[in-house]
């Protein structure tokens, strides 16, 4: 069974219920660094059930966290780290033996203990169609699907580049499945009843522009011999789409591509290995609007080398120049990226705080600020910076006035609204 007990907003009790129901002997869940408190009491409802249940958490970014997980949280079997499909399937083969497997994090005798290696899944194809009929599919939505039901889809695992800050490092390398395995799942997909798919791959296509472009060209190819009738968006590279690409997306359905954009300052781009120029950002944000999708921009702001002024500039380029329907964040130092320990190295980092990139961050350019040639920019003036971004963007008269005479959900996009204004409005002014 898979219960998706957040979206099904389950109390407690009501997880408990249901794990009393199957008394299984693994509950396997997922979790997010941030949220760890909350997300291991799974684990601890489960040995209040049975205290013989094995618990087994799965986060690719595991390794990420600032303490060892299992040391922590008592109820907490095993962890497994980076790709999990295979530790979790090797431990039930092993009748839980944790010195079997490798790529986990797993208790001796009250010891903690890490094993090495990771079990790497090559062969993507090898894992076969995800069980999209045991999720509530009619309960899912965002705000930039055109229909529902929905459903998520990955093509691939990991990314073409790694950026200096980006989790893709708990990814990579990046694999690819088959054309024929991800045409099937959509065909399993369409007799589920589902017209809407977001394609959660970091980029798709994932081919660099210049080289032949084969898997997506063959991927649009069969979408359309199949006559799939789908609505569909996904993140994309500037260095990845091109005028012709961006036609045959268009033409079998895809609305909307989220595109990473970052910072107008080439300098900074570079900084955080963007490998991108600010000519191919802007020129792949003007072909996607002329072709008539949806435009969502990442823009983390934050990295290497930046100034408020930057900050500032980047925002008003993304909201006059790039033109896009939703964008910003910060950028959030995850540990084991470049970006992690050169804050680190230069004595920027907070290393007690987790980081939230809806919060002040976790670090500041304050300090050996003479050796790196940097200017003073605190925490809080980066926040601040942020926040007026958001409301810049959001609350411009022209923007309101667009999305609502847009919307495919009306309801969705004013609960949103009022969301937004709490968030980005009022709680900025009690920090």
């Amino acid at each position: 069974e898979i219960i998706d007990a957040l979206n099904l907003n389950y109390s407690w009790k009501r997880l408990k219920y249901e794990i009393s129901k199957e008394n299984p002997e693994a509950v396997v869940f997922t979790c997010t660094i941030p949220t760890l408190d909350n997300d291991t009491k799974v684990a601890e409802i489960a040995k209040e059930v049975n205290p013989e249940i094995k618990t087994i958490m799965i986060n690719f970014l595991m390794e990420t966290c600032r303490y060892n997980i299992l040391e922590r949280y008592k109820d907490v079997d095993f962890a497994c780290i980076r790709d999990y499909e295979i530790p979790v399937l090797n431990l039930i083969k092993n009748n839980y033996d944790g010195r079997k497997v490798k790529g986990i994090y797993y208790r001796d005798n009250g010891r903690v203990v890490r094993n090495a290696g990771c079990e790497y899944c090559w062969n993507l194809d090898e894992l076969g169609i995800p069980a999209h009929d045991k999720l509530p599919l009619r309960i899912y939505e965002d705000h930039i699907i055109k229909r529902k039901p929905m459903a998520l889809v990955l093509c691939s695992r990991g990314c073409v580049n790694q950026c200096h800050h980006c989790t893709s490092i708990g990814l990579n390398p990046l694999r690819t499945r088959s054309v024929e395995s991800v045409i099937e799942e959509l065909r399993f997909l369409e007799s589920l009843g589902v017209k809407e798919i977001t394609f959660w791959d970091c980029e798709l296509p994932f081919e660099r522009n210049g080289t032949k472009q084969a898997w997506i060209k063959k991927f649009l190819r069969r979408i359309k011999e199949e006559k799939f009738d789908f609505t569909m968006s996904c993140n994309v590279r500037s260095d990845c789409i091109n005028y012709e690409i961006l036609k045959l997306m268009k033409s079998v359905g895809f609305h909307t591509l989220k595109l990473g954009a970052d910072s107008c300052f080439q300098h900074i781009l570079d900084n955080m290995n963007k490998n991108e120029t600010v000519e191919e950002i802007e020129r792949a944000a003007r072909e996607i609007k002329e072709l008539g999708f949806k435009l969502l921009t990442y823009c983390t702001l934050g990295h290497r080398g930046e100034t408020a002024e930057t900050m500032r500039a980047t925002i008003k380029w993304v909201t006059h120049k790039l033109k896009p329907d939703f964008t910003f964040s910060i950028a959030v130092p995850v540990k084991g990226t470049v970006f992690y320990n050169y804050l680190k190295e230069y004595g920027y980092l907070n290393e007690d705080a987790e980081g939230d990139p809806n919060a002040p961050p976790t670090y500041d350019y304050l300090g050996r600020v003479e050796k790196e040639g940097l200017p003073d920019l605190t925490s809080k003036e980066m926040y601040k910076i942020a926040m007026w971004g958001y409301r810049y963007f959001y609350l411009r008269p022209s923007y309101i006035v667009r999305r609502l005479l847009t919307t495919n959900n009306l309801l969705f996009d004013v609960k949103n609204g009022l969301y937004f204004i709490l968030r980005y409005v009022f709680e900025p002014l009690k920090r």
